[in-house]
């Protein structure tokens, strides 16, 4: 039986990419203007503050762009990945705060992670890291060749800046999707996509934790050659890094929490491995990598939800569910 593509399902998925894309301008909007308050209120002036700021770092790299882009690049968005994913690596390791352990989406696996698994996955992530610098590195004659702008007279508007981050990522989404298939064919699962799904109960770690091939294929490459395409200021690029790491690392972290984007689509990834290849869930629907995901209970809870109650209690399992219907 043919897969059949339900367009109302695509409208709903792009109409769920415009809302963060207005969400993302609101917020970004307000977190500027309140900088600025308070730098008005305390100096008395902010009209030049972000400009200030930006040509603070263009001199710190001595106006070397070379050096902006790769070290910059490269440098800023591993401050961001150990910085955010230390918090996720503490709350693994210590089991605290215990509140947020009713989140966990796959409960009592990988709880807690042991010194063992972490220096297992450090062993491979630092690895990886000369092959995260090497691909920078080796964009750069394109980036220059496609003119990404660097100079502060063409800093981007916020509507600008969630508009590049918002294109970028959807580019990035549909390689990624398709990079990620390629290495679920047999020849490149056996040598090395099997590596990350070593982990069926991913922490936020995990997001990196693969071979060297993968890690420049499916990870790196589409993560910079998405932001040099779309042809953003470098700024932009920085702020889409941030986006990229933050919400990789959620979707690995094994937690649903209340009022962030749910992480049930890729870790059912990683507990059926051929169901969720992408990040958005278009291309999985088109191309009917989705279908058992659809009908699992996952799916349902697959969303952002509004209540202190993990949404494993509001929506439990259809199996449970159906056992005790059996006993009744």
């Amino acid at each position: 039986m043919a897969h059949k593509i339900k367009i109302s399902f695509i409208l709903a998925n792009l109409l769920h990419v415009f809302i963060i894309y207005v969400v993302g301008v609101v917020l970004i909007q307000a977190v500027k203007n309140t900088i600025e308050w308070q730098v008005e209120k305390a100096w008395g002036n902010s009209s030049v503050l972000w400009s200030d700021i930006w040509q603070s770092v263009i001199d710190f790299f001595g106006g070397n762009q070379f050096m902006l882009f790769a070290a910059g690049t490269y440098g800023f968005t591993a401050l961001v990945f150990w910085s955010y994913n230390s918090i996720y690596l503490f709350m693994d390791m210590t089991e605290r705060p215990k509140f947020l352990r009713k989140y966990k989406i796959q409960e009592g696996k990988n709880s807690p992670l042991t010194f063992d698994q972490l220096k297992k996955l450090l062993s491979v992530i630092l690895s990886s890291q000369p092959h995260a610098m090497a691909v920078t590195i080796a964009f750069f004659p394109l980036q220059q060749l496609r003119g990404v702008p660097y100079n502060v007279e063409e800093l981007p508007s916020v509507p600008q800046l969630a508009l590049d981050i918002t294109l970028t990522a959807l580019l990035q989404g549909g390689m990624f999707y398709y990079t990620h298939r390629l290495l679920h064919h047999p020849y490149f699962y056996k040598r090395y996509h099997k590596v990350h799904h070593e982990w069926t109960a991913p922490v936020s770690l995990t997001a990196v934790y693969a071979h060297p091939f993968e890690s420049v294929i499916s990870n790196y490459i589409p993560l910079v050659l998405a932001s040099v395409i779309i042809g953003c200021h470098l700024v932009s690029t920085w702020l889409w890094l941030v986006v990229a790491v933050i919400q990789t690392a959620n979707d690995h972290s094994g937690y649903h929490f209340p009022f962030v984007l749910s992480a049930e689509f890729h870790d059912y990834h990683h507990l059926k491995f051929n169901q969720c290849y992408g990040v958005f869930g278009i291309l999985d629907h088109i191309h009917g990598t989705d279908l058992q995901f659809q009908e699992a209970v996952q799916s349902t809870r697959h969303r952002v939800f509004y209540s202190a109650t993990p949404i494993s209690k509001t929506i439990p399992d259809r199996m449970n569910r159906s056992r005790a219907s059996k006993k009744d």
